[in-house]
């Protein structure tokens, strides 16, 4: 077991008898663990495929959009460079590791920290979750309120994850020296759980995903390990993984809805017809408890609310939301 306080938290590294890594992370302050966690969705062909097919997409750190998110820099090079050598011995041959080395160390080892986040990152992908449907930012930013959260019964996904893990938000970050396998686990864990405190608004759980046994997942940017492919970082869930699915404000225009009383509303798909269908026959096909995002602004307040209910379909493009009492 190989343990290290980083940024005021206790990560902690071992291997059971499976030689599988395991994962630990201890908050300086208890925080409670959600039962469910929600994701937010754009709506878009991916998020609205990966809802209709019942799969998460875990991603590599190069596909997040935030500049310090599993920053390399995490690795402090000057101490790493030996386990830097071994690993690169796996792509490339030791004169090039010798020439590019001495002609700009510097150079060398931001780019083979680069690489080793690379690497580590085709075995591990990340999903980012949060606590809750009703955060005005969260709406804003990964859905512009057009989209859709998923409330997720995370304890019933089929595959191998570790987590969720809080995220450690803090003004500063701290290097690791990574000399062995271990040490690198504990790399992964740290550089994949914290973030600038800007971003402390998300309340961010993140799960780690294992790569499926014997295989390695995509990388996106590498030019030598894109040309590797790999696994497509599509993990499927059963549909009792789904506790809810909540609508973003401006999912429906206005123009779409009929309200006729606070029980039942009329919808008419007229815009962005194909999506909203394919996410409501979805909703309505397999009974899913349904929430419609809305406003507190009745009570002078910037907060979100929601009504509860479920959705059927009526006919072509056209749907009732029947709220609960």
């Amino acid at each position: 077991m190989y343990e290290k306080t980083l940024s005021n938290w206790k990560y902690i590294v071992s291997v059971d008898e499976d030689n599988r890594s395991l994962f630990d992370v201890i908050p300086d302050k208890k925080i409670e663990k959600p039962k469910t966690l929600y994701k937010y969705f754009p709506l878009t062909d991916n998020a609205v495929n990966g809802l209709c097919h019942n799969y998460l997409y875990a991603s590599h750190p190069d596909q997040f959009n935030d500049l310090y998110d599993c920053f390399h820099e995490l690795i402090d090079s000057n101490r790493s460079e030996k386990y830097f050598h071994e690993l690169l011995s796996n792509y490339f041959s030791a004169e090039i590791i010798r020439e590019r080395c001495s002609s700009n160390p510097k150079a060398f080892n931001v780019s083979v920290a680069l690489w080793l986040r690379a690497i580590i990152y085709r075995f591990y992908g990340l999903v980012s979750m949060t606590e809750s449907n009703l955060d005005v930012l969260m709406w804003s930013l990964y859905s512009d309120n057009k989209g859709f959260a998923v409330e997720f019964d995370y304890t019933v996904f089929p595959f191998q994850f570790h987590g969720p893990y809080p995220m450690n938000y803090s003004p500063h970050f701290e290097k690791i020296a990574i000399q062995n396998d271990l040490e690198r686990g504990l790399y992964l864990l740290y550089m994949s759980t914290i973030k600038n405190e800007v971003w402390r608004y998300e309340n961010e759980w993140r799960l780690i995903i294992d790569a499926p046994k014997e295989q390695q997942m995509f990388s996106p940017k590498i030019q030598k390990l894109k040309e590797l492919g790999g696994h497509d970082r599509k993990f499927s869930y059963p549909l009792k993984a789904i506790e809810s699915i909540s609508l973003g404000n401006h999912f429906f225009e206005i123009e779409e809805l009929n309200g006729r009383d606070k029980q039942k509303l009329e919808i008419n798909l007229k815009e962005n017809i194909e999506k909203k269908r394919s996410v409501l026959d979805f909703i309505s096909a397999n009974e899913i408890p349904s929430k419609i995002i809305t406003r507190k602004s009745h009570e002078l307040r910037f907060d979100l609310d929601f009504r509860d209910g479920f959705f059927h379909k009526t006919g072509n493009n056209q749907y009732k939301f029947i709220a609960f009492d």
